[in-house]
């Protein structure tokens, strides 16, 4: 799972990286379809984070691929 925290909303949005999830970068969103289909975006103010976190999911899907 991962763990969204945005300190403008009072509630913080969980999701499952394990069941259909995916990702595109689009600078400087982060977009992701969730298992219900629903497409979301993480906006970054930095645009270098935002390569981070594709990079964090490029490298964690590259493993779970190897299981």
């Amino acid at each position: 799972n991962i763990w969204f925290v945005c300190a403008f909303v009072s509630e913080n949005q969980v999701e499952d990286l394990l069941d259909e999830f995916e990702y595109e970068v689009q600078m400087p969103y982060l977009l992701y379809r969730n298992a219900s289909q629903e497409v979301n975006g993480i906006w970054f103010y930095n645009s270098q984070e935002c390569e981070e976190v594709a990079k964090l999911f490029s490298r964690y899907y590259g493993l779970a691929e190897a299981l």
